[in-house]
């Protein structure tokens, strides 16, 4: 029998192809350059995009299906339709309440600057100077006529703009004197605050050499005098006070709308409103506007 081999004769074999094989790469540097691995250290430089296996997994997004597919035009387009409506509507009450107003003439009080059913343009919030003519609501109820009724969906309408009916009935009138203002005249001549005034855009009906009598008054606070260029034919502030007294002379500046900007359409009547220069020289009053009205002369 053969004799069992000692453990000391166990050897590996020694075959060269046993060896671990050194990685694939450049030939350590030898000499000089050479460094140990501890000196070496981690290497700088910046550092290259990470694998896609250190990514973090996120979580699988499914495709939309397919009846979210076909709701997602529709739902943007009336999104789109929404977005549109409302800003029109912006719009139309900011127009509406800071921008143009238009308003028919009623009557013909202020011809020729105006003609009835003349289409006028108002500028909101407009500021109310002496000669300029106005637009302002009949709370004095000069023209003897109740005013309109209003719905709730009519008022709304209004308010943002839209063609509706309205609560108030309307004047257009040449604003004359404002509070406090000293306003007579005299032989056919109107002088404000001792400027007297020529006034080319009136006009009086054949026959008519002077269409109103003479008043010497001061404006009270709050108020305006107002005057028709039509002045033979013309319910204006001098009508009612010589007929019903200050009272119901004088309209409320909280009445007034505003200075009109344009005429038209119909377009052969589109242009502006005729003034005349000596409003512009008109001082302002000395002396503050008193609580009542004060008239010198009334109606002579």
């Amino acid at each position: 029998p053969r004799a069992r081999a000692s453990a000391s004769d166990s050897r590996p074999p020694s075959d060269a192809s046993a060896a671990p094989r050194r990685a694939a790469g450049p030939p350590p540097a030898r000499g000089f350059f050479a460094r140990s691995p501890a000196a070496a250290g981690p290497r700088r430089g910046l550092a290259g995009p990470p694998s896609r296996q250190s990514l973090p997994a996120g979580p699988d997004k499914a495709p939309p299906s397919p009846a979210a597919a076909r709701r997602s035009p529709i739902v943007g387009f009336l999104r789109d339709v929404a977005i549109v409506a409302l800003t029109a509507i912006i719009l139309s009450a900011v127009t509406t309440h800071f921008g143009i107003r238009t308003y028919t003439v009623p009557s013909g009080s202020m011809e020729h600057t105006l003609e009835e059913g003349d289409r006028i343009w108002v500028w909101l919030p407009g500021e109310e100077a002496r000669g300029t003519v106005i637009v302002f609501r009949d709370d004095l109820d000069w023209l003897r006529k109740p005013m309109p009724s209003l719905s709730w969906y009519d008022a709304a309408f209004r308010f943002l703009g839209f063609p509706g009916n309205d609560p108030y009935n309307y004047l257009v009138k040449r604003l004359i004197g404002l509070p406090g203002d000293h306003v007579e005249r005299h032989g056919g001549r109107l002088a404000v605050n001792g400027q007297t005034i020529d006034e080319p855009y009136v006009y009086l009906s054949a026959g008519q050499a002077d269409g109103q009598a003479d008043f010497d008054l001061v404006v009270p606070q709050g108020r305006v005098f107002v005057l028709g260029d039509h002045r033979d034919e013309s319910a204006d502030s001098l009508y009612h006070f010589c007929r019903d007294g200050a009272a119901g002379a004088f309209v409320s500046l909280d009445s007034v709308i505003g200075p009109v900007a344009l005429i038209g359409p119909p377009w052969s009547r589109f242009g502006s409103i005729d003034t005349s220069p000596d409003w512009a020289a008109v001082p302002e009053p000395q002396d503050p506007a008193p609580a009542q009205a004060v008239v010198t002369t009334a109606c002579r």
